[in-house]
Formats: structure tokens, C-alpha cells, sequence
């Protein structure tokens, strides 16, 4: 059965507080954009989607609830049974495997997840599925939507998981002539080079006002690693850029934005040689924002040393976001470079680059 499935009715779940992953919460959970039923649901059955998540609502508060919080909850009986039912509507389907749509035909049949009387409310029954998907004959599965960006476009990323959903292949974008060319900042490049090139905590913070260059900094940066004239150590390297915006978008749970951000974190370190880019990353530890959650994965990440990151911040919402959060802080600090902007290599072993900073003209202070 889909691990994600579990995983995000697990979510709700919790957040309800119950002692069990009950049908209520399974419904809710094949509702949820991740799963990718959206457009199945409203334009090949032809029902209102926010009425039935309205309803999955309703049937969470219902679902039993524990005395306490309880963590990586297991299926109730009831939800077993809609799992069984499940595997009878693969069968029925045609499909070679059992998938998200049958497991919301077992949910909506009678008597299985929920008694006869709460489905009466509910607009959908397993014949409207049945008869979208051909019981009986061999179809194709329903369309899934592909996951876009915050701006509506598609990425445009390779592969699959986070990383293809929540960050762009920088160098990929490189290599196709998508970032412009870039002059200049040869002595910043090096300085990045040094940082990255530790064995531990490589990591760097960019700041600086709107228009001084942090951008094309690190545009210059994903370019030379497109070329290969990059020192060994970043040989075949690959650079991803978190988006932001996708990251936060559509978050129905609590705690979903600090989930899409571990498997980021994760399918990044489990690559053989890749950094993580994060413009404006400030946003991350805006305590007001959405994303504020993510910042303590990234701290924790950040104190384990095995993430090569580069990030970019204004002056401004350093000073009022990074700059109180003294953990933070700790992590991105560093001096100022020339062209306004600011390097910040990694607190920790930081000394030894004070030096070669401080040699940088600062031409406009």
C-alpha cells in the first residue's frame, strides 16, 4: 500500500489526536493534493472536492480520540478492512496494482470504513468510481496531476520525489543556457570554493541589499560548476534551489512544510556530491511565516555537518529574522565582502577565512 498514503493520514491523525489511523483520516489523507486525485475527482466523477473535504473534516472530530498524544500510529480495524476492500476493487479495476483510487472506492462502500448512515451525507459512491473506471475491464489508471511550482509552471526537474516537486536542478538550468552570463566576482567564487571545501559544516550565508549582486554571485557560482572549472572536490557536483514557494504551498496538516522539507534535506545528502541553494532564507526563520517550522530541521541539519548549503538574505530580514535567533546565527556568520554584499562562512573553523575576507576591497563603504 502507498507509504505516502500512510504517511499523511498518519499526519491527521496525530493532529486529531487519536490512537489509531482511522477511515476518516484515510479519506482525508486521499483527498490531499500529494496524493494526486484532485482532477479525478472533479472533473472525471464530477464532484465537489472542498464539500468532501468539508465532510472528511466532520468525521475526523468524530473519529475516537486518545488521552494523551501518541506518535506513528498503526491502521484501526476498520481501516484494515478498507485496505482489504481495496485489493477487491484492484480486482475489479483491471489494475495491476492496488492504488489510490481503490482504496477511496473501498472508503465510500458501505458498511466497511463507515456505517451506512454517515455516508449519507456523502456525495459519492463506489458505483460513481466503479463506472468512471470501467469495472470489469482492463483501464488505465486515473490522470494524476503533475505537482507544479508556487508560480502555477511545472518544474522542470528530472526524477522524481522532493527534489523534483520542491527545487530546481540549477545546473541542469546552467548547461542549458538558462542563466545568464555572469562577470566578475572571481574573488567571492574562491571564497565559496575554500568554504564548501571542509570536511564539515560547509556552509555559507550571502547577505546584502536588493540590487549589490547576491544573485548573480551565486548564478556565477552554478555556472563554473556547470563548465567543470571547479576544484575536484566538486567534480560532477549538482546544485539544487530550494523553492520556497512550492515548498509552503498547498500545506493542508500540521507539520507537512517540515515534512516536504526533510525528504528535500534527505534525497540532498543522499546524493553523492550535491549543495543546496536556498535564496532568501530568511523567509525560513520568520517566526510569523509558514515556513518557520523548517528552520529547525535546517539547524539540526546544519550541526550535523553533512549538508554543503549556500543561502542568500537581505540586510533587512537578516537583521529581524536570522540575527535573533541565536542558534541561527551561530550557524551563518562570517565578514563583509566588497559589492555590498556579505559572506558568511559557517561559525565553526571560521577564523582561518576571516583573514582572506578581510583582504577583499570593500569599494563601496
Amino acid at each position: 500500500m502507498n507509504d505516502k498514503l500512510k504517511s499523511i493520514a498518519n499526519s491527521f491523525a496525530e493532529e486529531y489526536r487519536s490512537d489509531a489511523i482511522y477511515p476518516a483520516h484515510l479519506f482525508k489523507a486521499v483527498l490531499h493534493k500529494e496524493i494526486g486525485l484532485v482532477h479525478f475527482i472533479e472533473t472525471e466523477l464530477d464532484k465537489d472536492y472542498y464539500y468532501l473535504q468539508d465532510w472528511a473534516d466532520v468525521q475526523m472530530q468524530l473519529a475516537p480520540k486518545s488521552a494523551k498524544p501518541m506518535r506513528d500510529l498503526e491502521y484501526s480495524d476498520e481501516s484494515i478492512a478498507v485496505l482489504e476492500e481495496a485489493e477487491t476493487y484492484q480486482a475489479k479495476f483491471g489494475l495491476d496494482e492496488c492504488t489510490d483510487v481503490c482504496v477511496l472506492a473501498s472508503l465510500v462502500m458501505p458498511g466497511v470504513g463507515f456505517p451506512f448512515d454517515q455516508l449519507k451525507t456523502l456525495p459519492l459512491t463506489p458505483s460513481d468510481i466503479s463506472a468512471k473506471m470501467g469495472a470489469g475491464t482492463n483501464v488505465e489508471a486515473p490522470y494524476i496531476e503533475t505537482p507544479t511550482t508556487g508560480s502555477g509552471a511545472h518544474t522542470s526537474v528530472t526524477g522524481k520525489g522532493a527534489l523534483g516537486k520542491y527545487c530546481e536542478d540549477r545546473t541542469a538550468a546552467a548547461k542549458n543556457g538558462k542563466i545568464d552570463h555572469v562577470v566578475g566576482f572571481e574573488d567571492e567564487i574562491e571564497i565559496i570554493y575554500e568554504i564548501l571545501g571542509r570536511k564539515t559544516k560547509a556552509n555559507l550565508l550571502i547577505t546584502g541589499e536588493s540590487g549589490v549582486g547576491k544573485s548573480s554571485l551565486v548564478n556565477g557560482f552554478i555556472l563554473e560548476l556547470a563548465s567543470g572549472k571547479v576544484p575536484g572536490f566538486l567534480t560532477d557536483a549538482v546544485a539544487y534551489e530550494l523553492d520556497t514557494a512550492a515548498l509552503g504551498s498547498d500545506a493542508q496538516y500540521k507539520g507537512e512544510v517540515e515534512d516536504r522539507f526533510k525528504s528535500v534535506i534527505n534525497e540532498v545528502e543522499a546524493l553523492p556530491n550535491a549543495v543546496l541553494i536556498i535564496d532568501k532564507i530568511d523567509k525560513l526563520f520568520d517566526k510569523q511565516g509558514s515556513l518557520f517550522g523548517a528552520s529547525t530541521l535546517l539547524k539540526n541539519e546544519l550541526n550535523k555537518g553533512r549538508l554543503q548549503l549556500i543561502c542568500t538574505s537581505s540586510i533587512d530580514g537578516f537583521t529581524k529574522n536570522i540575527d535573533r535567533d541565536r542558534q541561527g546565527d551561530g550557524f551563518l556568520s562570517g565578514e563583509d565582502i566588497h559589492r555590498g554584499a556579505r559572506c558568511r562562512p559557517h561559525i565553526g573553523d571560521s577564523e582561518g577565512y576571516h583573514a582572506r575576507i578581510r583582504k577583499i576591497p570593500r569599494t563601496d563603504r
